[in-house]
């Protein structure tokens, strides 16, 4: 192999003999080399090879302004989430992963805190994406001699989800915001002090999440029924009222439209928690 790049002493670009842009990263690999310059394989520690190159040329690009043990990092923690889960990603991850890492323990180091309003959220809906987040702070803490908060578990879960290839990103993110925003909606109103661990929020909550997903993975139909959602009008007016609350704030904040047959059983699982949750 050959230099093509020298990112920094430890880290350079070359290709491979299938002719496949590679990142190769040894203690010293890069040092006083140039294009061109044969790589010494006793200096090879790591070899990543990655199909898609606009990532290779912004990973190169992050790489010559950040450690590389932010980069190691990375792969570690996609390594197990991939053996450990079976999570397929897309290449991106080790990108925004790596990028994220370095801004994360960059923020620690000035003092600077940014709390994660969706962390519980995402613990319930998305637990093996947390789970990884959990083991990444391990990784990162025990490597950089840091201590970075609970709430990073919860932004390094996110970006496993957004690279996931099983699902589409944005739509993950807007899931979780759409629960987010109607979770919160119902404590305010109601002035709860609810126990996330109870077997009744965890019903209501699966209730939201399922509704998120079918507010954006399916079209409203004119036709459905809305009985039930006659029927709650009348016998739960509180809950009535709170249902179309949040729809006026889902329609407003993401342009989606709840129907009557949803706002129906949102209602039905409002009366559920609230009748099953001591104030």
């Amino acid at each position: 192999m050959r230099v093509q790049k020298v990112l920094n002493n430890n880290v350079v670009s070359s290709v491979n003999g299938h002719s496949d842009e590679i990142i190769v990263m040894g203690k010293g690999v890069g040092f006083q080399k140039k294009t061109g310059d044969l790589i010494e394989d006793t200096l090879v520690e790591k070899i990543f090879i990655l199909n898609d190159t606009s990532v290779i040329s912004k990973l190169e690009r992050l790489i010559k302004d950040i450690p590389e043990e932010y980069l190691e990092i990375s792969d570690q923690i996609i390594q197990y989430a991939r053996s450990h889960y079976n999570i397929s990603l897309r290449e991106n991850i080790y990108l925004s992963l790596t990028d994220h890492i370095g801004i994360a323990v960059d923020r620690l180091g000035r003092g600077i805190e940014v709390p994660n309003v969706m962390l519980p959220d995402i613990k319930y809906f998305y637990k093996n994406e947390y789970e990884i987040g959990l083991k990444a702070l391990e990784i990162i803490n025990e490597k950089m001699r840091v201590v970075l908060p609970e709430d990073e578990a919860g932004f390094i879960a996110l970006h496993i989800l957004n690279s996931s290839l099983n699902q589409t990103g944005t739509d993950n993110l807007k899931e979780i915001r759409i629960s987010h925003d109607i979770l919160n909606a119902v404590k305010e109103f109601y002035d709860l002090n609810v126990d996330e661990e109870s077997i009744t929020y965890y019903r209501f909550a699966n209730h939201v999440n399922y509704l998120s997903k079918r507010l954006l993975n399916s079209s409203d139909n004119p036709k459905a029924d809305d009985i039930l959602y006659k029927i709650t009008k009348k016998s739960f007016p509180i809950e009535f009222k709170l249902a179309n609350q949040i729809k006026k704030q889902i329609s407003g904040e993401y342009g989606i439209h709840i129907s009557k047959e949803d706002l129906g059983l949102l209602i039905v699982n409002l009366r559920a928690l609230i009748k099953n949750t001591n104030r």
